[in-house]
């Protein structure tokens, strides 16, 4: 392979005495080609192997040894890595489920508060229904209770009868009336 230079060699401009010949710049700087010889190139010799500090070299059954026990590490690497991808997918899988457990948990909280709501609503729309029409009605006096009033009748006072006493019968509170419905439901902001 053969490579060309390009070098420029600068000449020293001639004294200024020595004018009279007709010289121009480009006269001063002129370029050459300098060829370069061929490199030979270095040869590629094959690298010695590699002494492992044995003074005699493997046998053939050794060597079949060695490669079997590189094989079974081989696959007990393979096997260890197996398990350990398949727990990563089954925690990957439970922390999936679980997010979509809470997920499915906030859903139904927040259709639970909506349908409360609207059922609040509702109540409130037919309260103030019923105080238009309570409104709208109209006002009747009270009915005149008789002057006279009838001799009551004294009745003597029965025995007291010795039975057992029976556990008291809870009885659920009546309805709130529509006043204080409204009353409660002016104290809630949705």
């Amino acid at each position: 392979m053969v490579k060309k230079k390009e070098v420029k060699v600068f000449i020293e401009p001639p004294d200024i005495s020595d004018i009279s010949s007709d010289s121009s710049d480009e006269e001063l700087v002129q370029p050459h080609v300098i060829e370069e010889t061929k490199e030979p190139e270095p040869e590629v010799t094959p690298k010695p192997k590699k002494v492992d500090g044995r003074k005699r070299p493997r046998s053939e059954a050794e060597k079949k040894r060695l490669r079997e026990q590189l094989a079974r590490g081989r696959e007990k690497s393979r096997a260890t890595r197996d398990k350990n991808n398949q727990l990563k997918r089954l925690k990957k899988k439970e922390e999936e489920e679980q997010k979509e457990k809470t997920l499915y948990k906030a859903l139904k909280k927040k259709e639970k508060s909506k349908r409360e709501k609207n059922v609040l609503i509702e109540e409130i729309e037919q309260l103030k229904r019923e105080m238009k029409a309570m409104k709208n009605r109209p006002k009747t006096p009270p009915p005149k209770k008789e002057s006279a009033p009838e001799p009551k009748q004294v009745q003597p006072k029965p025995q007291p009868k010795l039975e057992p006493k029976a556990e008291p019968v809870y009885q659920q509170p009546s309805r709130p009336s529509n006043i204080d419905i409204l009353k409660m439901l002016k104290s809630v902001s949705f």
